[in-house]
């Protein structure tokens, strides 16, 4: 079985033929994390996008140190994205 049977959703191509094939294009590289959607070019115009959270360095034990990682990565997000429009 190869990646784009599962991913092989022809009918959304209708919605949006760019980012349909972008995506499909991302899919079938292999490369399926976020940055690749984020550099390839293909999100809407006024599509914002904030930082990569990590817990490399964070012991999954560290359940303190990664909550407050994540409260202020999502505080920080939300300050970067203010006035945007969040509408679909």
């Amino acid at each position: 079985m190869t990646r784009t049977e599962f991913t092989d959703y022809g009918k959304l191509c209708e919605c949006d033929p760019a980012l349909y094939n972008g995506l499909h294009a991302i899919v079938c590289r292999g490369n399926l994390c976020v940055s690749a959607a984020e550099h390839a070019g293909i999100s809407p115009l006024g599509h914002a996008v904030f930082g990569p959270l990590t817990m490399r360095d964070l012991p999954l034990w560290e359940r303190a140190g990664r909550t407050l990682r994540r409260s202020r990565w999502n505080a920080c997000a939300v300050d970067a994205l203010a006035g945007t429009d969040l509408s679909p």
